[in-house]
């Protein structure tokens, strides 16, 4: 019986130990990024200002020329959209709200309402036909970002 205590005890230490270390790991030893990483904010709308009708959106901002440090390449970035007033604030490259890398980027729009699908028009939906690119130049950037209605 006392064995067993013991056994348990030392399962427990080792738990703890591992958790402790993975912690260690992937909160930041060894895990900078080595891109020019900044927040940004902004809107989504139609050509016209008005908001789109949609229950969800979601911006994607990848790269054109991504920049590369050894075998790691810049992250896309990805956000979601306030339909209530066509307003994003919270962009995630790498870690949470980090914002995207400098440089110039393709802008994907992804939206739905229930019932109705997609009101955005399919050529925004992907990176290799969406026409609409940003730069990302400064900490802090406002990005307008307009669509056409379908």
């Amino acid at each position: 019986m006392q064995m067993d205590f013991l056994v348990n005890k030392n399962n427990w230490r080792i738990g703890c130990f591992v958790l402790f270390g993975s912690l260690l790991f992937f909160s930041g030893c060894g895990s900078d990024v080595p891109f020019g990483i900044v927040p940004v904010h902004g809107t989504v709308t139609y050509e016209d200002g008005s908001l789109i009708p949609a229950d969800e959106i979601t911006i994607i901002f990848n790269p054109v020329n991504p920049p590369r440090e050894g075998k790691m390449v810049a992250p896309g970035g990805r956000t979601s959209v306030d339909v209530s007033d066509g307003t994003f604030k919270s962009v995630t490259s790498y870690r949470p709200n980090d914002g995207v890398v400098l440089g110039r980027h393709k802008v994907v729009i992804i939206s739905s309402k229930k019932g109705s699908g997609a009101l955005v028009a399919a050529i925004y939906r992907k990176s290799s036909t969406t026409p609409l690119e940003v730069e990302v130049s400064a900490s802090g950037q406002f990005l307008e970002i307009k669509v056409s209605k379908q």
